[in-house]
């Protein structure tokens, strides 16, 4: 009777623990956040259900923080820290979306890009751009900035007198081995990087090729980082630069010998079975060409590309996204083809580690072009949203897919202002509701 009566309640114990879990899985969320310039409103467009609906909200306490270029978040459920850039300025946040705080920077710089890796206080972040005064030559030298607490204080650096920019910063690891890469060029024909050190950046610059997008993942002792862009015999160019020993591997691509670009990287997993995609365009630049997606699936060591039934004469990939890992990573590319002149949207998907590609329909998506994707693992699926830019750009366009990819429908935005412009940048982090 006793072993009946303790059977009887380790069952009932069983069975309270597994819907108790039950319960908490399914109270994870992902929050999107997508930004662009709408014009004079100081606006991020949020969606806190999995992308189910959308709201144009009010930077409150920064009316004036308005022409938004990029978002970063960084972290998970309480403990996240996102922040904005704009042209010379920067916005930090760390209490889900609510109190914004300016970041004033030397109004001389022009950020192109922002980033950020880690939890809580310790998150590091950067913004990279250009120091443009009418003193320098050139017009602009390249200026690195950082934040090792939060977004809290920050440093910044001009490591060179020669005239460029930085124009591209992704930033990897959690704990001490946190790090961000910075790419760019000066003088317009002479690749320039910079890797985190210490709280500060080391500098390297001379290597050929005009670098349009960087990705790095993992820690800094076996990172996997990206460089993808154009070369100067006008070919795509990739790189992958080992960070802890600070050496810049140029890559060729095994099946592919001819003209073209790469505008946008992307990489998920971990080391030699790490998924990286790059999207562009061959031909050459500012004349038409195809959709060119490459992929690597060794960790950044072979690349090759990939092709796709359906292939559009006149199209450009110009954002590219994964998450996951293995066989199981869902990657997506997209952009926009060209058909009589109508510009039209163009999503390509991978759900088996990028692999096996196919283009998917975007429901009720006629007009315009994707410019950024952002994807999320959520429990055994993956979340996906790509935003842009409608008929005329004059509209954001915005889709979601929460089944890896395989459907996707325009969201409506509420409360977003007409002929607002155009989304630039996504970024995405889990919360507990």
């Amino acid at each position: 009777m006793k072993a009946t009566s303790f059977k009887n309640k380790f069952i009932l114990i069983l069975f309270f623990f597994c819907a108790f879990s039950s319960t908490t899985q399914a109270t994870l969320k992902t929050t999107f956040i997508a930004v662009g310039p709408y014009q004079d409103h100081s606006i991020i467009v949020v969606s806190k259900d999995n992308g189910k609906t959308w709201l144009a909200e009010q930077l409150t306490t920064l009316p004036y923080f308005s022409s938004i270029s990029r978002v970063s978040c960084s972290g998970s459920n309480n403990d996240v820290t996102c922040g904005l850039s704009k042209s010379n300025s920067l916005a930090m946040n760390s209490d889900n979306l609510k109190t914004w705080l300016e970041v004033k920077m030397p109004p001389y710089f022009d950020f192109s890009d922002f980033s950020c890796s880690g939890n809580g206080i310790s998150t590091i972040c950067a913004a990279v751009g250009a120091s443009v005064t009418d003193t320098i030559p050139g017009g602009a030298n390249p200026v690195l900035t950082l934040s090792t607490d939060g977004g809290t204080n920050w440093s910044w650096q001009l490591p060179t007198n020669g005239s460029g920019r930085f124009t591209h910063v992704s930033c990897s690891g959690a704990d001490s081995n946190k790090f961000c890469v910075a790419t760019g060029d000066v003088e317009d024909k002479y690749l320039i990087y910079a890797i985190t050190h210490n709280g500060k950046w080391d500098y390297t610059e001379g290597y050929s090729g005009e670098p349009w997008g960087v990705s790095c993942i993992g820690e800094r002792e076996d990172a996997t980082c990206a460089i993808v862009g154009k070369a100067h015999d006008e070919t795509p160019y990739i790189a992958m630069l080992n960070v802890d020993k600070n050496n810049l591997d140029k890559k060729q691509i095994s099946n592919y010998q001819s003209n073209g670009y790469l505008n946008a990287i992307s990489c998920t997993g971990h080391g030699v079975t790490g998924i990286c995609t790059a999207g562009g365009k061959t031909g050459f630049l500012g004349q038409p060409g195809r959709p060119l997606l490459v992929v690597s699936t060794s960790g950044g060591d072979t690349w090759w590309v990939k092709p796709l039934s359906d292939l559009p004469l006149i199209g450009t990939f110009y954002t590219t996204n994964c998450a996951g890992a293995g066989n199981k990573a869902v990657c997506v590319a997209a952009g926009s083809k060209k058909i009589d002149d109508e510009e039209i949207p163009i999503i390509a998907v991978s759900r088996d580690g990028g692999e096996n590609w196919a283009f998917e329909n975007v429901e009720d998506a006629s007009y315009g072009s994707f410019l950024t994707t952002k994807c999320i693992e959520m429990g055994n699926k993956v979340i996906c949203a790509a935003a842009g830019y409608g008929k005329n750009k004059e509209d954001g366009l915005l889709a979601v897919s929460i089944n890896n990819g395989k459907d996707w429908q325009v969201k409506e935005i509420k409360n977003l202002p007409a002929n607002s412009g155009r989304f630039n940048s996504l970024t995405a982090y889990e919360t507990n509701d």
